[in-house]
């Protein structure tokens, strides 16, 4: 196997010991470990042909003639590199390096040798034994810290390596392990956990068959857990296809059939969640995160209508301030470039404080506008948008309530959500001051959904609101008055989400893009579409809507 050099010197092996292979063992089973070079990963193909034969001419020189076998270095990287990313086409195969690279080392044959890993094995025995440590090339650890951090970590490497006293210092620090992501991104951690929830339905079903343990493969696959300079978790396909294959997986096992509520700590996080499932949805529900609902999936279409990534701050937004528009023309390595994908990006920068789920109920006033709501950090009097609350598991459903203190008035809000036959979720609400008095004037009871189908804001998706004589894209900005109800379709999938309220109410609506970094440079991406239903006080002076959300394909 081979793993970054950067796993060795952190063990603490230097010098000629980084140009050969070690063995290493857990519980008496062995393997062979080969230290991939950084300095190779950055001179390949990013660097003149020259400079790569100046430092294997390098190595040469310093350990000719001394004991122990030749020194071998260990390439190992994206094959991406060599056409796929931007600008390596031409680089690569227009302007020839690939084809020089080759010939230079064929006519190096006299000390320099390719070799494949047997060849070498054959003929070398290990260079020692190591055990290494858990970490990752340096900027994966940077990539796993939280944003603030992340952008401050990289502040330190990069003056550490303007000396040779703090490239030293750099050998020994390093910043988080891969599964941190699963605490940085709340949506990687809640898509880790429920596969491992899967997981243990198909493995404790001994009737489990080996494409049900296929498609719960499929979903353990890591791009779309983490992100560093690809898109990975903020590519809403990726994400979909993590949610199509646990979906699938999930349905098949004698566990997931006809209509029941579940409680257990599906998040692993000493809190219970709440499941409802029917023949055509299940919903999972987080009583401690806003009684909102963190996933709600159509079980013919395997797709979580809720795959929506929050707009995040991280470490590299800085520098999209500081960037001019284009590329300088040089093909820089991936981890360098600097190229803004369209204009106005830096405007473009509005961040979340907290996760986005749906069913966030919120207690605004009559002045707060869609630019209020847009903002993503809105008050939250009385902590109904993300406090815990209070739950009872019935037989149909769940009751879910929360008392507290919000423009003066100590506001009971009650919601019970229950299954309405093979596809539908019932959502009704009581929301009235919990002393019987009359709510103040102005108290607007808003709920939110984020929704993100597979077709996202392309042209198979639309949006229809009964007040309204044309439908719109799910890239639609708008406020509408008196609204009895909302389709959303995909006619990629063959979704339809509808939700018919029972009360008219004012309608806010608007697309969740985040920027973000890839392999072509920085980019707005659509991640999903907030809709907001804002509902006022009846003659009673309580607020009582209902909201019945269907899901058909």
């Amino acid at each position: 196997v081979v793993v970054d050099d950067h796993h060795f010197i952190k063990s603490g092996v230097s010098g000629r010991d980084l140009f050969g292979y070690h063995v290493t063992e857990d519980l008496g089973r062995k393997v062979s470990v080969f230290p991939g070079s950084e300095k190779l990963r950055y001179l390949m193909p990013f660097e003149p042909v020259d400079k790569l034969e100046e430092y294997l001419g390098g190595l040469n020189a310093e350990y000719q003639g001394s004991p122990g076998p030749r020194p071998v270095v260990t390439f190992a990287d994206d094959g991406e590199k060599f056409g796929v990313w931007p600008g390596t086409d031409k680089l690569v195969y227009k302007d020839g390096w690939l084809k020089d690279a080759i010939e230079r080392v064929l006519s190096l044959k006299e000390w320099l040798k390719p070799v494949t890993f047997s060849e070498h094995m054959s003929g070398s025995g290990p260079v020692g034994r190591v055990y290494l440590p858990t970490t990752s090339y340096m900027e994966m650890g940077q990539w796993a810290l939280p944003g603030s951090v992340s952008e401050e970590f990289g502040r330190v490497k990069d003056e550490l390596q303007k000396s040779e006293a703090g490239l030293k210092i750099l050998n020994f620090i390093q910043g988080g392990t891969w599964r941190n992501f699963f605490s940085k991104y709340p949506e990687s951690d809640w898509m880790h956990k429920r596969m491992l929830h899967v997981s243990r339905k198909a493995f404790s079903d001994i009737e489990c068959s080996a494409s049900v343990t296929d498609d719960l493969y499929k979903a353990q696959c890591n791009d779309a857990y983490w992100h560093g300079v690809f898109g990975g978790l903020y590519l809403p396909h990726l994400r979909h296809a993590v949610y199509s294959n646990l979906i699938d997986a999930e349905k098949r096992t004698s566990h997931s059939h006809g209509h029941s509520v579940f409680e257990e700590d599906i998040g692993l996080d000493n809190v219970p969640d709440v499941e409802l499932r029917s023949e055509g949805i299940a919903a999972f529900i987080d009583p401690a995160f806003g009684g909102s609902i963190m996933e709600l999936d159509c079980l013919d279409k395997k797709v979580n209508i809720l795959n929506v990534l929050t707009r995040w701050k991280e470490g590299y937004h800085s520098r999209i301030i500081e960037a001019q528009s284009g590329d300088d023309g040089d093909t820089k390595s991936i981890h360098d470039k600097v190229i803004l994908k369209e204009e106005g990006l830096a405007e473009g920068l509005t961040f979340d404080e907290l996760r986005r789920s749906s069913l966030r109920d919120r207690i605004i006033n009559k002045e707060t506008t869609l630019e209020d709501i847009m903002c993503g950090s809105l008050d939250d009097p009385g902590g109904f948008y993300a406090g815990a609350y209070d739950h009872k598991v019935t037989g149909h459903g769940v009751v879910l309530s929360r008392k507290s203190k919000a423009y003066g008035d100590e506001i009971l809000v009650r919601k019970e959500l229950t299954l309405d036959g093979a596809s539908s979720l019932k959502v009704a609400y009581d929301v009235g001051s919990a002393g019987g008095a009359a709510l103040s004037s102005g108290v607007i009871f808003s709920v939110e959904f984020n929704v993100c189908l597979p077709g996202c804001a392309g042209p198979a998706t639309y949006c229809e609101v009964s007040t309204e004589t044309k439908k719109s894209g799910l890239l639609t900005k708008a406020v509408t008055e008196d609204v009895e109800s909302v389709r959303i379709g995909d006619t990629y999938s063959g979704i339809e989400l509808t939700f018919e309220l029972s009360s008219k109410c004012r309608l806010m609506r608007y697309p969740i893009e985040t920027v973000s970094l890839s392999e072509a440079g920085f980019e707005k991406n659509y991640q999903g579409t907030c809709f907001v239903f804002c509902f006022e006080a009846g003659k009673d002076d309580m607020i009582r809507p209902e909201i019945n959300i269907t899901l058909t394909g």
